[in-house]
């Protein structure tokens, strides 16, 4: 053998050692990410059935909701006809105080204090 094939020999096995190596580490990752994908599909195995759940209770409450809101828009309604009453009563008591005050201003009514 010369000293050319003896350093391209040494060279070869020295490519080969470090291929393995870095074989060996690439497998050693894959298998750290394998058992990690394991843990998280173990660990979320039953979050779908806590998921319904919410979404469950959620739609209970919103259900709810629209029940309460319901009630309260008829009660609104209810009173309706109360508030055309009161704005009535309300207008005629401010036209009166304002021809009162303006008899006033005009001097076609006089307060007379005893």
């Amino acid at each position: 053998m010369t000293p050319d094939t003896h350093a391209t020999g040494a060279q070869l096995a020295q490519l080969h050692q470090l291929i393995t190596d870095g074989f060996t580490r690439l497998e050693k990752k894959v298998e750290g990410v394998e058992v990690r994908v394991a843990d998280l599909e173990k660990s979320q195995a039953g979050a779908h059935v806590v998921y319904e759940y919410r979404i469950t209770e959620n739609k209970n409450d919103i259900d709810n909701h629209s029940e309460r809101l319901d009630e309260a828009e008829m009660f609104i309604a209810s009173l309706r006809p109360w508030l055309k009453v009161l704005m009535i009563a309300g207008t005629s008591l401010l036209l009166s105080i304002t021809a009162l005050v303006w008899s006033m201003i005009t001097g076609q009514v006089t307060l007379v204090m005893p």
